[in-house]
């Protein structure tokens, strides 16, 4: 079965060199805001992983967006029954109700998800620090001396994963209320 453990990247465009990510097994989230390399990760990764993505075609417009995504995801799973699940804004279109199945179906899986909606990240549960720091890769944007710009790709640190675990401890916060007021999305 696949599994992606690291990605080290020195000299890819768009991306600050040096680059070092750890992918545990379980769920990844990719979280910055639109234009900061989510897609673009998720893009190399799959191409890393050398999948597939087949388009979904409905010639009678008989499904919804949000349909013909949910669809496609539960093709996707059933194609790659044991490998890596890599989707990018995986709840866009979906109703509410679609997003906790989804990820129940991801089950046990090695998952890297990249999205803007609180919804999905609202379903997610933690144990400890050390799953909170796993869990998340940092998406954000940084100027380069020569006016373009570069993409910074981190995961979360174990300090900024142990303040984010107190908040969700004390269960006042919305996992993704808890990420935007400390910053990190």
């Amino acid at each position: 079965m696949l599994r992606i453990q690291k990605l080290v990247l020195h000299k890819f465009p768009h991306v600050a060199p040096g680059t070092f990510l750890e992918f545990s097994p379980g769920l990844k989230v990719l979280l910055g805001k639109n234009g900061t390399g989510k897609t673009a990760l998720l893009k190399l990764l799959s191409r890393v992983a050398a999948l597939d993505f087949a388009d979904l075609h409905d010639e009678g417009n008989r499904l919804s967006f949000g349909q013909k995504r949910l669809f496609a995801f539960y093709w996707y799973l059933a194609c790659i029954p044991e490998g890596v699940v890599l989707a990018d804004e995986l709840a866009s279109g979906f109703h509410h109700s679609w997003i906790a199945p989804c990820l129940d179906q991801i089950g046990e899986r090695q998952a890297i998800l990249a999205g803007q909606n609180p919804l999905l990240l609202d379903l997610l549960t933690f144990a400890d620090a050390e799953q909170v720091r796993r869990s998340f890769v940092l998406c954000s944007l940084q100027d380069k001396p020569d006016g373009g710009r570069e993409c910074i790709w981190h995961n979360m640190t174990s300090a900024g994963a142990e303040a984010f675990f107190r908040t969700y401890k004390a269960g006042l916060q919305h996992v993704s209320e808890i990420l935007r007021v400390g910053g990190w999305w």
